[in-house]
């Protein structure tokens, strides 16, 4: 029921509500495809392989990457792709059988690459991917992440104004709030502008990673508990954060659906409903009356 609740109002906006406004659900806002989106992280690991160890490359090797990305150097790619950020990959270094994939010929030929590289080089690939997803699982990632932003000077998390691809030209939403602007500008500067790391060693409540480790605690509590079917609320937030460990970038947003469950799971993970029998005590007492 969870689960359909959740399915069937995405399906309908993602349908026909996307088709009747001629939305463009195959381009992202800057260019880039669902697959090079889907794909984030093994092209940034192949791309930092190539980079640590492109003299290890054999000939047949180089010729694949080749297929996939442009002839840029190992130097250039250093300098200009981000360990925490695939955008710059994608929207720079990417030929387009890269970006599109559409056969299932070319995504067997791009996996059989990449379980190649992997296998070949495990360590760099292990360092690309720990980097990439450093704010899910780094206790004091500090946000912003100045250093990675492909638009300096960071990442915009909300209150932006964005282009949304359509078939009949660019949409733009402003998603600036129309009440209370002065509350939203203080959470705003708090939370994804950083002012909440003045608060100290409380100040690890805040990244994402605090929300995903403290998720998987509560998991792990009621597997030792034994409360078995109580992990059925948990296994949507599961899969949120198996997309979030595959995704481009770690950006607040992403989670913001497991920050306001939280609560609600931590509470139903901790109390201990009432007894069941209570119906049955009172019915009892009116028999005997």
């Amino acid at each position: 029921t969870i689960i359909l609740l959740i399915l069937v109002p995405y399906k309908i906006v993602t349908g026909p509500v996307y088709s009747s406004i001629h939305v463009d659900t195959v381009h992202s806002n800057f260019g880039g495809t669902t697959t090079t989106e889907t794909l984030s992280v093994p092209l940034q690991q192949i791309a930092e392989t190539y980079i640590m160890h492109e003299n290890e490359f054999s000939v047949e090797d180089k010729r694949d990457f080749a297929f996939f990305f442009d002839s840029g150097t190992p130097r250039q790619y250093s300098a200009e792709i981000k360990p925490r950020d695939t955008d710059s990959l994608k929207f720079g270094h990417l030929r387009p059988e890269a970006e599109h994939l559409r056969t299932s010929s070319q995504k067997i030929l791009f996996m059989k690459y990449y379980l190649k590289i992997l296998f070949q080089f495990p360590i760099s690939n292990i360092t690309s991917f720990l980097n990439l997803t450093l704010g899910y699982w780094y206790p004091n990632f500090k946000l912003p992440d100045t250093s990675q932003a492909l638009f300096p000077p960071q990442y915009i998390e909300y209150g932006n104004v964005g282009p949304l691809p359509t078939k009949k030209g660019i949409i733009h939403i402003n998603s600036q709030p129309l009440i209370f602007p002065n509350l939203h500008r203080k959470i705003v500067q708090f939370t994804s502008r950083g002012e909440y790391q003045s608060l100290g060693i409380v100040s690890i409540l805040f990244p994402p990673s605090f929300f995903i480790w403290t998720t998987l605690l509560l998991i792990f509590h009621l597997l030792y508990t034994r409360k078995l079917h109580e992990i059925i609320p948990f296994l949507l937030i599961l899969f949120q954060i198996v997309t979030l460990f595959a995704g481009p970038v770690v950006i607040l947003r992403y989670i913001f659906s497991l920050i306001f469950a939280f609560p609600l799971l931590f509470i139903t993970t901790q109390i201990e409903p009432k007894s069941t029998n209570l119906l049955l005590n009172t019915n009892d007492t009116i028999t005997k009356k």
